[in-house]
């Protein structure tokens, strides 16, 4: 059983049912905005963004076979679990359930569209999987990108949420979440450069061409650096905004994610090894779970 939940990495899986469950059952009632979809359609919404998540973890774990050997051998379970040929049968298994309930989905929302945005998560974890994690940086962004797209999915495939945005004083609804896409984006974009220093050597024997292994360590510090600094101005940029109308949450930015972003900074010039990217990544876990704690400085101001 503990196996089982390292393959789907259910640490990862919960924090994807928070940030649903906090979209729907805490920011939609602030905002008084209301869903298209019933409870039966958000929890197939849900179900179907769960699987095609593990579907991705499966296809990754199997084309990462020989640097998984390398850098996690702890952690590989194919030929131990399941065979090869198995674990593909599972993930072609699991993408046609999830097409299956995406196609019940749009027949009960009347929303043909819907269809595209559940293909978009299949088609770029296979190929990011199969070909662009083999190129320099691409890989990287795909990742963040489809973690910050996780975020937002449920504004895609909601209609009528997409029709409102009923501000509270400073804020809308739209900004929020989007706001918490690229809190996302960044976090993660960050976390697979430190990453890539973790798993210099097995990516090396693997054949992928990673930043770090092009370019070394100092680059890829700078870079951390530089998104750190674009963290820092995008946080800036909302406390201003916000400032007027929600002291609270400008108060929270200021003095619980700021302080976390000069922490990191601080870290990265500490590390002097590859191993060292570790705590760098730890951190910026953290930081995310900070960041989504953000939205609850909302609430006095939406009564």
């Amino acid at each position: 059983m503990r196996r089982f939940y390292q393959i789907i990495r259910w640490k990862n899986l919960l924090l994807i049912l928070l940030v649903f469950s906090l979209i729907r059952y805490y920011l939609m009632p602030i905002f008084h905005i209301e869903s298209g979809l019933n409870n039966l359609t958000y929890y197939l919404v849900l179900l179907n963004v769960l699987l095609i998540t593990i579907g991705g973890y499966l296809i990754n774990d199997i084309n990462d076979l020989d640097a998984d050997r390398i850098n996690k051998p702890d952690s590989v379970w194919i030929s131990d679990v399941f065979t090869k040929k198995t674990a593909y049968l599972f993930y072609l298994i699991l993408n046609l359930i999830a097409i299956g309930i995406a196609l019940y989905i749009s027949y009960l929302t009347q929303y043909l569209w819907v269809l595209f945005y559940y293909f978009i998560p299949i088609v770029l974890l296979y190929f990011y999987a199969v070909l662009f994690k083999k190129n320099l940086l691409i890989d990287n962004l795909i990742v963040a990108l489809l973690i910050a797209y996780s975020i937002v999915f449920l504004l895609l495939v909601d209609d009528k949420m997409q029709a409102m945005d009923v501000p509270v004083p400073g804020l809308g609804f739209h900004s929020v979440i989007v706001f918490l896409a690229c809190f996302a984006f960044l976090t993660n974009l960050m976390r697979e450069l430190a990453k890539d220093a973790q798993d210099e050597l097995g990516d090396q024997v693997a054949g992928y061409d990673s930043l770090f292994i092009r370019y070394g360590m100092g680059r890829v510090k700078r870079w951390s650096n530089f998104i750190l600094g674009l963290f820092f101005v995008s946080i800036v940029v909302v406390v201003i905004k916000v400032w007027p109308s929600q002291k609270m949450l400008g108060i929270y930015l200021l003095f619980a994610v700021i302080p976390f972003l000069f922490l990191l900074f601080i870290q990265l010039g500490k590390v002097r090894k590859n191993s060292d990217f570790a705590s760098i990544s730890k951190l910026l876990k953290m930081l995310m779970f900070v960041g989504l704690l953000a939205v609850f400085m909302i609430k006095s101001y939406a009564k």
